[in-house]
C-alpha cells in the first residue's frame, strides 16, 4: 500500500476523530460525547468513585484493626492488673490472718501456761489430800486411780476423739466429762 492509498483509508477515520474533538472542545461536557464515550466516562467515574470508596473502607478497616489490637492489649493489661490486684488482696488477707493466728496461738500459749500452773497446784493438792486421807485411815485415799491417769483420760477426751485436735486414744465413758467428774477424789464424800 502506498502513501496515497493509506491516506485515503486513514483520512475518514482521522476526520471523524477531528470532528469529535472539535465537538468536545466546543462543549466539553460528557453529554456532548458520543454514546460509547459517555458510557466509558460514566464507567470511569464510577470506577474512580468505587476506588475512592474502597480506599476509604480499607482505611476504616485498618483503623478498626488498629483499635482492636489496642483494645486487645488494653484488655490483656487490665486482666493482668486485675489478677495482680487479687493476688495483693489475697496476700494482704493472708498477712492479716497470720497476725490473727499469731494472736490466737499466743492466747493459747498463755492459757496453756495457766492450765499447767493449775495442774501443778492440783498435783500438790493431790499429794496433801492423799496424805491426809491415809492419816485419817481411809483406805481409798491412797489407792485408786493416780492423778496422772485421771488427767490423761481428761485431756485425751478433751483433745482427742471425733473432731479432736490430737490423735489420742480416749477411754470409753470419758467423752464430754469434766475433770471433777473423772477424778474419784474430787467427788463429794458419801460416807460422811
Amino acid at each position: 500500500m502506498n502513501r496515497k492509498e493509506w491516506e485515503a483509508l486513514a483520512y475518514p477515520v482521522m476526520a471523524n476523530t477531528v470532528a469529535v474533538l472539535e465537538e468536545f472542545l466546543a462543549d466539553p461536557s460528557p453529554d456532548s460525547f458520543p454514546d460509547h464515550l459517555r458510557a466509558r466516562c460514566r464507567a470511569a467515574a464510577e470506577n474512580e468513585q468505587i476506588e475512592e470508596t474502597l480506599l476509604i473502607e480499607r482505611r476504616r478497616a485498618a483503623t478498626v484493626r488498629s483499635a482492636a489490637d489496642q483494645l486487645d492489649g488494653m484488655f490483656g493489661e487490665a486482666k493482668e492488673d486485675l489478677a495482680e490486684a487479687r493476688r495483693r488482696e489475697h496476700a494482704e488477707a493472708f498477712a492479716r490472718l497470720a497476725g490473727d493466728r499469731y494472736a490466737l496461738e499466743d492466747e493459747a500459749e498463755a492459757q496453756m501456761d495457766a492450765l499447767l500452773s493449775t495442774l501443778e497446784q492440783l498435783r500438790q493438792l493431790d499429794v496433801r489430800q492423799r496424805h491426809q486421807g491415809s492419816q485419817a485411815g481411809r483406805s481409798s485415799a491412797g489407792g485408786g486411780q493416780p492423778l496422772e491417769r485421771t488427767l490423761h483420760n481428761w485431756l485425751s477426751a478433751r483433745f482427742g476423739g471425733v473432731g479432736g485436735y490430737l490423735d489420742l486414744n480416749k477411754m470409753p465413758g470419758t467423752e464430754g466429762a469434766s475433770l471433777p467428774e473423772l477424778d474419784p477424789l474430787a467427788r463429794k464424800d458419801k460416807e460422811g
